[in-house]
């Protein structure tokens, strides 16, 4: 359940932050959103976890965080036009979180 809560507000807070960042920004908007909808995300699961050790939470936020760097960076690189931007950069972002064991452990109902 918190799970889809955090989902759902980090798709709510994206959205919200691509409108308004995207038209004056362009790609620095969204790699802007991206970040600012994981830290949103790391704020509400940080407040409604058990776990308040720093450690463990460094452990658990680390993997993301350094896709979606590393997304950001990749979009920073090169000026695509926004419908490019976003599948490129969903792709990139799920190609790191993949590499850097992000995706270990969850259960896609058989699809990986």
């Amino acid at each position: 359940r918190q799970f889809l809560t955090s989902a759902l507000i980090g798709a709510g807070i994206n959205i919200a932050l691509n409108v308004l960042l995207v038209p004056h920004y362009g790609i620095s908007g969204a790699a802007y959103a991206s970040v600012g909808t994981e830290l949103s995300m790391f704020v509400y699961v940080f407040s409604v976890t058990s776990f308040h050790h720093l450690g463990d939470l460094l452990r658990d936020v680390a993997k993301p965080l350094a896709s979606c760097a590393v997304m950001a960076l990749f979009l920073l690189a090169f000026h695509l036009s926004l419908p490019l931007q976003i599948v490129i950069g969903v792709a990139v972002y799920g190609l790191a979180l993949y590499l850097v064991g992000g995706l270990r452990g969850l259960k896609f109902g058989g699809a990986l």
